[in-house]
């Protein structure tokens, strides 16, 4: 019987522990996405040409998306894909007119900036650059 009970203490603490970790675990993912919250002027390049770009990140709820643009031009919508907090890495999508793929942001420890590469379709890289910083 005191082995059953033992047992079953064991089973309830690991299921503590797992819901415990999980909020620090999801409140870092909020904190972080707080971060990002901003506008960014910066850089996209592409094979044969860049371009100045404003990046602006919002919140929607409990997570991000935006609009990219290039001067002079529509803005442009991106959307949350993925957040890697301890990396301080943001995945999104971004799409323009029938154009449309993933970029990946690699933000400073202050979140005053980023470093990026984007991609078509579901790859974030091999296409090109895309940086910002916070005015």
């Amino acid at each position: 019987m005191n082995k059953r009970l033992f047992s079953n203490f064991r089973i309830l603490l690991f299921l503590s522990l797992i819901g415990i970790l999980g909020q620090v675990s999801a409140s870092s993912i909020t904190d972080f996405l707080l971060n990002v919250v901003g506008t960014y002027q910066g850089e996209s390049t592409w094979d044969g040409g860049k371009s100045p770009i404003t990046t602006t990140i919002v919140q929607q709820g409990n997570s991000v998306g935006g609009t990219w643009a290039y001067p002079g031009q529509p803005h442009y919508p991106i959307a949350f894909i993925k957040a890697l907090p301890e990396k301080r890495e943001l995945i999104i999508g971004w799409k323009q007119d029938q154009s449309y793929g993933q970029a990946s942001f690699l933000f400073s420890p202050d979140y005053s900036s980023f470093e990026g590469t984007w991609g078509y379709g579901s790859e974030y890289e091999g296409a090109g650059a895309w940086d910002g910083i916070a005015p």
